[in-house]
């Protein structure tokens, strides 16, 4: 598998670190958020492949910092995961129009990840 670069944004410390080992051991190029603005720094000056972002967080919360993502541009082309503990349907559905391309169930599992990866373009 070739080398994807991801950004991980989550307000769980133990979760990102866990998550971000594994994919790095997979030799992804990783950026990790606390926070939705701390994702917006990271940002900045990282342009990853694509996003998994847990919708739950305290501030910013996920469906905020995809709207803003949604808007920027150069960010067109990647990839948004949404990442919760609590899904449903409607969830799902208030998470894609949110601008997601995909939303996933925690924990998420090896194997779905590599799915993701997989369908990325390019």
């Amino acid at each position: 598998m070739k080398s994807t670069r991801i950004l991980l944004v989550d307000d769980d410390a133990l979760l990102i670190d866990a998550f971000s080992a594994l994919l790095a051991a997979l030799g992804h190029d990783l950026r990790k958020a606390l926070s939705g603005a701390s994702a917006l720094h990271v940002l900045a000056r990282f342009r990853p492949q694509v996003a998994f972002i847990d919708i739950d967080m305290p501030g910013m919360s996920g469906m905020e910092l995809v709207r803003r993502l949604r808007k920027d541009d150069t960010l067109s082309d990647t990839t948004l995961v949404a990442c919760t503990g609590h899904i449903d349907e409607e969830t799902k559905n208030e998470a894609i129009r949110a601008g997601f391309d995909v939303c996933l169930s925690k924990p998420v599992g090896l194997r779905r990840i590599q799915a993701v990866l997989a369908g990325l373009s390019g």
